[in-house]
């Protein structure tokens, strides 16, 4: 994240966004909102995996749980 802000605070759009005299605060919820989405991107993808591995847990141990859940609502078959 700290990488994300200090490459988001020297791009063109700050530098001109001072220039017009915009207030530092509109500049930082700019900057911020785009230094944020890698971060989501990735919590994303971890949360995905992390479904995906108990899927294939609870399918192999046949273990009913969170994943096998999910799976149920993803194909439109109902719980028992």
């Amino acid at each position: 994240m700290r990488s994300m802000s200090i490459y988001e605070l020297n791009a063109d759009y700050v530098k001109f966004s001072r220039f017009m005299g915009i207030k530092d605060s509109k500049i930082i919820a700019m900057y911020f909102r785009n230094a944020m989405l890698p971060q989501i991107t990735g919590l994303a993808l971890s949360i995905g995996t992390m479904v995906g591995g108990a899927l294939f847990a609870e399918i192999i141990f046949s273990y009913p749980g969170l994943g096998y859940t999910i799976m149920n609502s993803v194909m439109g078959r109902t719980t028992r």
